[in-house]
């Protein structure tokens, strides 16, 4: 039975496809490549069933407008507008059944189809190369390379077993006590333990001789502090005399650097210090004409203040005069602690601008005056007197930042204030953003706290 069809399709003056379909399925034609056959760039439909299989026989699906001629006996052919009796109308034309002996042709669009009933093909040659082509396992053989490779190989199989069968020539070996004794080198033995016994038995006797001696110490403070107690009112003001009036001689005679320098100097201006709180009259009387040591205080290290109205170079032995009458003394000069204390002239404040609000501006350097306060303080410590006023002019661009920083005013007299603050100013980055670039003067006042 005839269950194959053979297409061709003839487009633009040539053969493009040429292929059997089996009773399975459907032929569909057309411009998508989803298609049996697929002519791209054509003026087909985008998919149309040009032949499709009805119970194993072929069917021809006929669209109005379609031009071809079909040979339902394979001998006499009759146009499509003829064949329409012979088929049934579908939505799209005519539906026409094709027997065994069925061949022809339709034309659709710009390719023309040619179809005819056959049996199924044979199978296409099973493709062989020629016997010119054809090579055995040694037909691509080397044989100089292969003797010669084979050569080596046999040689150096005789050099190996001929090393193999060479008498042993007898190498020394070390004996078992040379073993040993390496062995001894690279892992030396580990000292032996002392015994557990021995050292506990030393380590008892150690603890035991520290709390013979400990218990010696407490008993000599014990008979020190018996002693103490058991003296009378008359010997302890004759034991603390001897103590001052030792103390004075030291310092009279070595100066009181070397006195505070020695370890008996040291005790013994503690004890002076442990008799009351602050400066008692024993200091007075303990510094009283020492030498060694001069101080002087003032703006020009020699004038001397705070001691009776008196001037010239302060010795120890005032300071000891000075302190006594059992009243606490005063130092000769108190250190003033100053602080930078710095404001703003929101008067003077000059904003070229009508973008920026001078409130707002002051605002914000108000937050920033701490890191200004650095500048200032540092020229404070070596001033205290230092105060002015400086002016400092400089430019808001439209993202913020400053530019052209410069010194209007400085009445302060110190470059190195205004330097700093110029150098602070520079760095500063404004939240507001005006329309164009504000010129902006800014005074600050300063002055010690």
């Amino acid at each position: 039975m005839k269950n194959f069809l053979h297409i061709g399709v003839w487009r633009g003056g040539k053969l493009v496809d040429d292929r059997y379909v089996p009773e399975k399925g459907q032929v569909t034609v057309g411009s998508s490549g989803k298609n049996t056959i697929a002519l791209i760039g054509s003026n087909l439909p985008r998919e149309h069933v040009l032949i499709g299989f009805k119970q194993k026989h072929p069917t021809l699906h006929v669209t109005d407008g379609m031009n071809g001629e079909v040979a339902l006996d394979g001998k006499k052919r009759e146009s499509l507008g003829h064949l329409a009796a012979k088929g049934h109308r579908t939505t799209y034309g005519f539906a026409l059944d094709l027997p065994d002996t069925t061949r022809g042709w339709v034309a659709l669009g710009d390719a023309t189809f040619f179809f005819h009933v056959t049996y199924k093909p044979p199978p296409p040659p099973k493709r062989t190369l020629p016997a010119s082509a054809k090579t055995g396992l040694f037909s691509g053989l080397d044989f100089i390379f292969t003797f010669a490779l084979v050569a080596v190989v046999v040689l150096e199989a005789g050099g190996i077993a001929a090393v193999q069968r060479r008498p042993d020539p007898g190498v020394d070996r070390p004996t078992q006590a040379d073993l040993d004794r390496f062995a001894e080198i690279i892992m030396p033995q580990k000292p032996k333990k002392q015994d557990d016994a021995a050292a506990k038995k030393a380590a008892e006797e150690a603890k035991k001789k520290a709390e013979e001696e400990a218990k010696k110490r407490a008993e000599d403070r014990k008979k020190q502090a018996e002693a103490k107690a058991a003296e009378t009112p008359e010997q302890k003001a004759a034991e603390e005399a001897a103590r001052k009036a030792k103390l004075a001689a030291e310092v009279q005679k070595k100066g009181l650097l070397n006195v505070l320098g020695s370890n008996g100097g040291s005790g013994a201006l503690q004890n002076l210090f442990q008799q009351s709180n602050g400066f008692s009259n024993d200091i007075g009387q303990a510094l009283a004409g020492a030498g060694g040591v001069k101080i002087a205080t003032g703006a020009d290290l020699g004038e001397r203040k705070g001691l009776a109205g008196g001037s010239g170079p302060v010795g120890i032995g005032d300071l000891g005069s000075a302190a006594g009458g059992g009243h606490h003394a005063s130092l000769a000069e108190r250190r003033r602690m100053v602080v930078p204390n710095i404001s703003i002239d929101s008067g003077g404040i000059d904003v070229e601008s009508t973008s920026v609000d001078k409130e707002s501006l002051a605002r914000y350097i108000q937050y920033r005056k701490k890191a200004l306060e650095g500048c200032y303080d540092q020229q404070l410590k070596l001033d205290p007197t230092l105060k002015g006023k400086i002016v400092v002019s400089f430019t808001i661009t439209t993202q913020g930042r400053v530019t052209g920083v410069s010194i209007d005013e400085n009445t302060m007299g110190n470059d190195d204030v205004a330097a700093c603050i110029k150098n602070l100013v520079r760095t500063w980055f404004f939240p507001v953003h005006p329309d164009q670039d504000a010129p902006v003067s800014f005074p600050f006042l300063f002055a010690p706290g």
